[in-house]
């Protein structure tokens, strides 16, 4: 019979040692003489420390597509729903005079349209399934143009530095949502300081290794730009840490937050192949470090910005395909209005047999991409095969397709993000005409 000890052996553990910041896999044998008995044990270690973080990226990062996933569907129904509340709400605005009591109750309905169709972009950002404007822009003029309105939002009581000390700043990037990113950290830092503090800002440029980058899937070797946004105010509590850059987390009271804000963030940097990472020490404040990697190229002008309220009339036909009935009429009420002919097909191949009755006086495809059965992309390949100059510009309330296959957006092919706005569709298409664009 063994003894006691031997029922002990072998066993083996997992030990985290708090001041090496290490984890390890102990195991331990039992070490027999000649007539088997125990003599001394033989101990082993194994560091597991990057195992176990690369254990939990991977989880954190299934956990993300899952919920990117649902997020996704939920958004493009409700981006189709929100197509037709903005829509037929601008339109009677438009319609109604000035101080109208009607008029300022669509109003009312329309600004919370918009609200909702800003809560679903979060949605998207988070979960990566979201298109961007990309172009190259400079991060030290971004954060230049911003400080007057950080300084509007954050308490007088707060001391705000900022040092853009990265000489190369130029990224390949959306810059609305860089503003919001920045915005967003600065936002958070005030509110981690009620009683006041000192926020700063910082830019740097570091050259990444492969020994750093091995523990980021989005980051490559190379020249990249650092934005710190850091807060000297109460901190974050370690138990809270690893939680912060989950969708609906949030430590703030009921209807003072909705958990989205750093999942956001999170979103939009692993969009642009960067990533985000956060130390914190309670009472002693946070720093967020944000790693973008710089573009070689010049900087692009900036487009010109849409302009509300202002719809674009024209002759031309256009083949609306979209099998939401209300995204449909809204669409033709809008563009009838204008002067445009307009032919509905719910789906593809609908739109495939009334493009071959309707083909020479056709000017422009305006299709969602995800539809039963054949898709926009699909349907726009066929038409285009069939009439050289068509335009086509692609609409969806989640467009996980084209951030999949980004080379679908060509420079023949324009891109519409759902919810659909009036004002923001008619300049779309009426650029596209007189450009020749699309």
């Amino acid at each position: 019979m063994p003894s006691s000890i031997e029922t002990l052996f072998p066993y083996a553990v997992e030990i985290e040692h708090s001041s090496l910041n290490k984890i390890f896999d102990v195991s331990a044998v039992p070490i027999y003489d000649e007539a088997s008995v125990i003599k001394g044990v033989a101990h082993f270690a194994k560091d597991i420390t990057e195992q176990r973080k690369l254990e939990a990226q991977y989880f954190q990062s299934q956990k993300m597509e899952a919920l990117g996933r649902l997020t996704g569907g939920v958004a493009h129904d409700f981006n189709n729903l929100l197509s037709a509340i903005l829509g037929y709400s601008e339109l009677a605005v438009m319609q109604l005079p000035e101080g109208s009591s009607i008029r300022n109750d669509i109003e009312q309905v329309r600004k919370a349209g918009e609200r909702a169709a800003s809560l679903v972009r979060q949605m998207l950002a988070f979960s990566r399934k979201q298109v961007f404007d990309m172009k190259v822009i400079e991060v030290n003029t971004v954060i230049d143009s911003l400080l007057k309105m950080i300084q509007r939002v954050i308490s007088e009581k707060i001391e705000m530095e900022i040092l853009c000390e990265a000489s190369s700043s130029n990224i390949y990037a959306d810059k609305g949502q860089i503003e919001q990113v920045i915005m967003n950290l600065a936002i958070n830092a005030k509110d981690a300081m009620p009683d006041g503090g000192h926020l700063c800002i910082k830019t740097e440029n570091r050259e990444l290794d492969e020994n750093f980058v091995r523990n980021f899937n989005k980051l490559d070797v190379g020249n990249h730009i650092v934005i710190s946004i850091s807060d000297t105010g109460i901190g974050i509590p370690p138990d809270i840490l690893p939680h912060i850059f989950e969708p609906f987390y949030t430590t703030k009271e009921v209807g003072k937050g909705t958990g989205l804000g750093l999942a956001t963030v999170y979103g939009i940097i692993e969009q642009h192949n960067g990533t985000i990472n956060v130390y914190s020490e309670p009472g002693h404040g946070t720093t967020f470090k944000i790693y973008l990697p710089v573009s070689e190229k010049g900087i692009d002008e900036d487009g010109k910005g849409m302009t509300p309220f202002h719809l674009n009339k024209g002759t031309e036909t256009i083949l609306v395909v979209d099998d939401e009935e209300p995204v449909r009429s809204v669409v033709r009420s809008v563009l009838e209005s204008l002067g445009y002919t307009v032919i509905l097909a719910k789906n593809g191949n609908e739109a495939c047999r009334i493009f071959e009755e309707n083909n020479a006086n056709v000017d422009m495809l305006l299709t969602d991409i995800i539809m039963p059965g054949m898709s926009g992309v699909k349907l726009a390949e066929i038409l285009k095969s069939k009439k050289a100059g068509l335009k086509v510009l692609l609409t969806s309330g989640y467009a996980e397709e084209i951030v999949r296959k980004k080379d679908l957006l060509k420079p023949d092919v324009e891109f519409l993000e759902k919810p659909i706005i009036p004002s923001l569709l008619t300049q779309k298409i009426r650029c596209m005409f007189d450009s020749g664009k699309g």
